[in-house]
């Protein structure tokens, strides 16, 4: 009978401090998870029970894709990049006093191209948590200048250490990401798309001809665009048929050069959000190249925002005054004007032959 109440009294203190930890943070949901043993690994958000020796704590690390794409064929794709991390030194309350919280890093979260999740550690440094307490870290997210890659979060984690049965343990793991309770830390990477298409007009607008545009691309300042561009299309894209505008080592700035005849388009793919674009013919106004009008743009320059399709229409108008000698609009008076003529002739005629 002593044993069994021994038991049951243990039952209860457990059942105590996880309430009481419960309540703090203001939702059991978020606190829960995996149980380990000393110097395990273990994923956060976790229950109550972990040794606070515990060595690693596992969590996701998520890239949310937004696009513009108008075509099934072609989808945004995250480019390759590396996002790091620095956690601040923890700030400790409800401790012993001199306590100090112990270092803490988290790995790199290294994403392949087209990757939009990847699990990564939280470490902790030997020998842990030494005092029951509240442990505080603030956590600054790098990603490093890639384009179109949306603002870091503001990150924080609170590692609550209470007294278990065999000593100290991690009784909660909370992570919030702009002051709201994850499990994963969201990044997002946002990409539109820019149509281009050609319009020739006027009596001797050529149809069949093919009209060099340049579209030139510009990442924002202090931004690289690392992902590939894709394209596709009726028209050419540097002298071949659409297909990558590839990112190979990473660029600020890129020219590509389209040619379109009449109906025609290329649309591009996987632009990142803010980068700018702008549209610009080669001069087609000369004699030696046509003597076309100045060309009228849709719209001549832009900026690529989140999930969004842009389009610009090139036009080309080349008309002239058709020259036939006689004005058209008074053909028929001269015609009526030459019947009575003709008439009263014939007239005269006849008269001399009675």
């Amino acid at each position: 009978m002593k044993k069994l109440l021994a038991i049951l009294l243990a039952l209860m203190l457990v059942l105590v401090n996880v309430a009481a930890l419960a309540e703090g943070e203001g939702n059991t949901g978020d606190d829960t998870g995996n149980t380990g043993d000393s110097g395990t690994t273990t994923t956060a958000p976790i229950t109550p029970g972990i040794p606070a020796d515990t060595k690693t704590i596992k969590i996701t690390k998520a890239i949310i894709v937004n696009d513009g794409a108008t075509s099934d064929k072609t989808k945004p794709v995250t480019p390759a990049q590396t996002i790091t991390f620095t956690v601040g030194n923890g700030v400790v309350t409800d401790a012993a006093t001199g306590t100090t919280a112990p270092t803490i890093t988290i790995d790199d979260a290294v994403f392949a191209a087209g990757a939009t999740e990847k699990e990564i550690n939280i470490n902790i440094a030997t020998p842990g948590f030494t005092s029951v307490g509240i442990y505080t870290y603030a956590i600054t997210e790098t990603i490093n200048g890639v384009a179109g890659m949306g603002d870091a979060p503001t990150l924080e984690l609170k590692i609550t250490v209470v007294n278990g049965d065999s000593g100290l343990v991690l009784g909660g793991i909370a992570l919030r990401a702009n002051n709201k309770k994850t499990d994963t830390i969201e990044n997002t990477y946002d990409a539109g798309s820019l149509k281009v298409s050609k319009k020739v007009t006027g009596n001797l607008g050529d149809k069949t001809k093919p009209f060099d545009i340049n579209v030139t691309f510009k990442a924002p300042t202090g931004k690289t665009v690392y992902g590939d561009i894709t394209v596709e299309g009726t028209g050419k894209v540097e002298d071949a048929a659409p297909a990558t505008i590839a990112a190979g080592e990473g660029w600020t700035e890129k020219t590509v050069k389209v040619t379109l005849t009449d109906s025609q388009n290329v649309t591009f793919f996987n632009i990142p959000a803010d980068v700018t674009y702008t549209i610009a013919e080669a001069d087609y106004t000369t004699d030696a190249n046509g003597k076309y009008d100045t060309p009228t743009y849709s719209k001549e320059t832009g900026k690529i925002a989140q999930a969004t399709a842009d389009e610009c229409e090139v036009t080309n108008n080349k008309d002239i005054e058709i020259d036939t000698g006689v004005a058209l609009d008074t053909l028929p008076y001269v015609l009526l004007i030459a019947l009575a003529v003709v008439s009263l002739a014939v007239l005269k005629a006849r008269k001399r032959e009675n």
